[in-house]
């Protein structure tokens, strides 16, 4: 199989704020950074340290949207359950050495928060949203890659459960 030598582009998007489209506000959309807490480990008899994997870091998306985009999207705001909010993401990105497209999606729930642009006569400004994630799959071509729910807890990486002996050991 020939490596790429060039990046896949985005062609296009579309978020879902609560099963609403913003299709034509939404500007840019800051998926979740995937990192794991590392505790630096050293004991008797070791050369050097090593680290211990001691979890997930939380996961949170950034949403940017044109003007003032508040109003379809305020209607879980303030929500007390953990994962009553939803986005969903679906991409479009370019294949630039063979010219096909995938499909990537992803789907988060968790709770949003906004910060509104400022009034200035004559501007768009930006409001951008923060979904603070306790749920997520990521999909590429109708293929799950990535699944995690905080609570239940599952993390799922390419249909491998990272936790399926974890639980069973708690008794979960």
């Amino acid at each position: 199989m020939a490596k790429n030598t060039s990046p896949k582009v985005i062609k296009l998007f579309q978020a879902f704020v609560d099963a609403k489209s913003t299709h034509g506000i939404a500007k840019t959309c800051k998926l979740p950074d995937f990192k794991r807490k590392f505790e630096e480990y050293r004991a008797g008899g070791f050369d050097s340290p090593m680290f211990v994997d001691t979890g997930g870091e939380a996961l949170t998306c950034e949403t940017t949207f044109a003007g003032m985009a508040i109003g379809d999207t305020l209607a879980s705001y303030g929500t007390p359950i953990h994962n009553g909010s939803t986005l969903h993401f679906m991409g479009a990105y370019e294949d630039q050495e063979q010219g096909t497209t995938d499909a990537y999606e992803v789907i988060m729930r968790g709770r949003h928060t906004w910060d509104t642009p400022d009034a200035k006569t004559g501007e768009v400004g930006e409001t951008k949203m923060k979904t603070h994630i306790s749920y997520i799959k990521v999909m590429i071509n109708g293929k799950t890659k990535v699944e995690i729910d905080v609570t239940k807890p599952m993390f799922m990486v390419d249909g491998i459960d990272r936790l399926e002996q974890a639980r069973s050991a708690a008794g979960l």
